[in-house]
């Protein structure tokens, strides 16, 4: 009874928005507990309760159509197992809103478990028109109940505006993570990637190789927005692109070396210079050319 009273709080936390913001001991913090991503899959081909496919973060549709779009988890850590989540959106809600919402995925897909929903009901009612909060619990017993690795949070409906101007109209992540084992440990996933849909003639982004901040072209100002990056200074990104250092592939790591670093920004620059840029990894044929 004391550990579901206690998830019951903790999914009224998630309901009210406050599940980042109530203390020190339920602050959620990015660490070893946290997941590797939470993302906002625009196609949910592939994936399972269990299990995340590739994940798309933009989808093509017209003007009074609904889009079932999966907010997924990779990489929660064994030993930080999912008690609870909470996942924000914020969205423009004159032209997106939430049709319907499934939040009982991953978190009831071990044996034992005992899910209750937090999230809102749909659509938004909870005073902030431009987000929308999914959140879940588990009531099972521990061992037993809690879950690890890959799978989907939550299955949404987003319905468009039969009125919708032709547009890239993003869903943003924030403010989100999951609470463990313990019930008062809540980590905020390492990465956050975000989704987009492109209604009637607007097209989806087009990923080129090089191209770190999605504006279409490749040139010096991306390589210098990976230096800036790299030294901690802000680096203002189109939408739905990747921080520079998230997503997958990761966003700036131009030669495919596993990280983001000064040889990144130069050999964007020996691109643009018509000069030879040797790829890395991980082999050869499998790490686009620059400007690809």
């Amino acid at each position: 009874m004391i550990r579901k009273s206690l998830l019951l709080g903790i999914a009224a936390l998630m309901a009210l928005g406050v599940f980042a913001l109530s203390g020190d001991t339920a602050r959620a913090v990015t660490g070893v507990g946290s997941m590797t991503a939470m993302s906002i899959d625009m196609d949910p081909t592939g994936n399972t309760n269990t299990s995340v496919g590739t994940i798309e973060d933009c989808v093509q549709a017209a003007a009074g159509a609904t889009v079932t779009v999966n907010i997924v988890a990779q990489g929660i850590p064994v030993g930080y197992e999912m008690i609870a989540f909470i996942s924000i959106i914020g969205m423009d809600d004159t032209v997106l809103s939430v049709g319907s919402v499934d939040d009982s995925n991953l978190i009831g897909a071990a044996a034992g478990s005992s899910p209750i929903s937090g999230s809102e009901s749909p659509p938004d009612s909870d005073g902030s028109p431009a987000t929308f909060n999914v959140s879940a619990a588990d009531t099972g017993p521990i061992p037993g109940s809690s879950e690890s690795g890959d799978g989907i949070l939550a299955i949404l409906g987003i319905d468009i505006n039969a009125a919708a101007a032709d547009g890239l109209y993003s869903l943003v992540l924030s403010d989100s993570g999951h609470a463990d084992t313990g019930g008062i440990n809540t980590w905020e996933p390492n990465v956050y990637n975000h989704g987009a849909i492109a209604v009637g003639a607007e097209v989806c982004p087009t990923f080129v190789q090089g191209d770190v901040d999605c504006n279409g072209a490749v040139n010096s100002v991306d390589s210098l927005k990976i230096l800036r990056r790299n030294a901690g200074l802000p680096v203002a990104q189109n939408d739905p692109c990747d921080d520079i250092g998230t997503g997958t592939p990761i966003m700036g790591d131009v030669d495919c070396g596993g990280t983001v670093t000064s040889v990144d920004s130069l050999k964007i620059l020996r691109h643009n210079a018509g000069l030879p840029v040797t790829q890395i990894g991980p082999e050869p044929d499998a790490c686009p050319n620059i400007g690809t």
